[in-house]
């Protein structure tokens, strides 16, 4: 059985003010050898992705996205990239991933993404490893950037080594930005930031994205909050530090509790048990929301009594504190699946 469906891009193309024109569902043929093509109507300049299932849930995205020269494009499955002859499935359902029309540039290890409405520049750093490798952006807290060996390059040399391609944005509450609390944090800009990153990702012949993961730190961790309540179960684990989400919709740069109740992705989050810049309490009242939908997660919490104010808010200032710390992340990647074994 072979079934054709548009891809679900189309609610994340709003958010981003990318075109809201719905992806048409790819025309299947059954070819002699029992191999099947798709065929779907494209945008010269467009990139998109087959995805295949075979339960309406689990969705997986083959290879990596390809832009369109013209239209229609066509995609045969011969049994390459899925891992067996159509002919020999049982059933196999397909789908289109609409990834916009944007460019994008790579240098040494900064990227640059451009579409119609926003520019985005950021950082990426790959370990030097073979294969498919899996994807972890990286969101900077206020005051951070993507420059070499600020707060996203640390974070990144830190764990690329454990096999991630790592990637980051500048999101608005970058170092020297003008404050505006209503753009910080988790925002419509940031978040069409982070999903630039994921077309991004989605060009790169050596990323994973079944295997996806995020870290935010601070005003990272809200636009990481709010950023994987979008992705859904497109997320495969989440992680942050000194983040949370509140109860009063005034907070701007924070989520609110109902712009995270669309976490699904297993979290771990750490927190200084005397932050006075953002309140244990709201990783508090993230856990509360995690544990009434089921979701797995861990809150850890450090001791940070007689640390500076700073300390007690950047915890991986602490090298003891950031050595637990990463253990701990990496060690949920592991058991998510996102990292081998």
């Amino acid at each position: 059985m072979i079934r054709c469906f548009p891809s679900l891009l189309a609610s994340l193309a709003l958010l981003t003010s990318a075109p809201a024109a719905s992806p048409a569902a790819p025309a299947a043929t059954r070819n002699a050898d029992g191999s099947v093509t798709l065929a779907w109507p494209a945008v010269t300049g467009g990139w998109y992705q087959v995805e295949t299932s075979d339960d309406l849930v689990r969705w997986t995205l083959l290879g990596s996205s390809t832009e369109a020269a013209a239209s229609p494009m066509t995609w045969t499955d011969d049994g390459s990239l899925t891992g067996s002859h159509p002919s020999t499935a049982a059933k196999r359902f397909y789908r289109i991933r609409d990834w916009g029309v944007f460019d994008v540039a790579f240098t040494a290890t900064r990227f640059t993404y451009t579409d119609s409405e926003r520019t985005v520049t950021g950082l990426f750093r790959k370990p030097a490893l073979p294969g498919r490798l899996p994807a972890l952006i990286i969101n900077h807290g206020t005051g951070g950037n993507t420059q070499t060996n600020g707060f996203t390059d640390r974070r990144a040399q830190e764990m690329s080594p454990w096999g991630l391609f790592c990637i980051g944005p500048d999101l608005t509450h970058a170092a020297g930005a003008v404050t505006d609390l209503q753009t910080f944090g988790f925002s419509p800009e940031n978040l069409a930031r982070d999903l630039a990153c994921l077309a991004v990702l989605s060009t790169r012949s050596d990323v994973d994205l079944n295997r996806l993961a995020m870290w935010g730190h601070s005003r990272g961790a809200f636009t990481s909050i709010g950023v994987a309540s979008v992705l859904g179960n497109r997320l495969h684990a989440l992680g942050f530090s000194a983040g949370g989400v509140t109860d009063d919709p005034q907070d701007v740069s924070f989520p609110t509790v109902a712009e995270a109740a669309g976490v699904t992705a297993p979290a771990i989050f750490f927190h200084g048990s005397t932050d006075t810049v953002v309140d244990p309490a709201t990783s508090l009242l993230f856990k509360t929301g995690l544990e009434a939908r089921g979701i797995t997660h861990q809150r850890v919490i450090y001791d940070t009594t007689g640390f500076t104010t700073g300390n007690a808010h950047s915890i991986q200032n602490v090298p003891a504190i950031n050595s637990d710390m990463l253990a701990q992340w990496q060690a949920w990647l592991v058991a998510r699946g996102v990292l081998p074994p």
